[in-house]
Formats: C-alpha cells, structure tokens, sequence
C-alpha cells in the first residue's frame, strides 16, 4: 500500500530541512508555493505542514508564515 499524498510531501520536506535547502529559521515557501513546487494541490500542503507543526519540526504564525 503506498503512502498518502500528505506523507510524501511531509518525507520531501524533512529531506529538505536536513539537506539544508530549509535551513533552520529560514521561512519556508508558502503552501501554495510548496504545492506547485512538489505537483501537489495547497490543501495536501497544508496537510504536511500541519503534521510537521504537531511534531514540533516547523513552527507557523498566523500570518507570518512557516
């Protein structure tokens, strides 16, 4: 059984955390930046993100960005 869509994006953006390309503190693209990034719609970006917030890896403001 594959992974869902979500769990791709949140692999490529853990990949990218760690290879540097999001390095800490930096902002990172906005969810429809990432979306069109990765081929992926701002929903299932925002999908991956959420599950990054809940584990403590990125940090969000309203309004301000991830």
């Amino acid at each position: 059984m594959s992974q869902p869509l979500y769990q791709v994006v949140y692999d490529e953006i853990i990949k990218r955390i760690v290879d540097g390309r999001y390095p800490p503190g930096n902002m990172l693209p906005s969810e429809f930046d990432l979306g069109a990034e990765l081929g992926v719609s701002q929903g299932t970006a925002r999908k991956a993100l959420t599950e990054l917030e809940k584990k403590k890896i990125v940090e969000r403001r309203q309004g301000r960005g991830t």
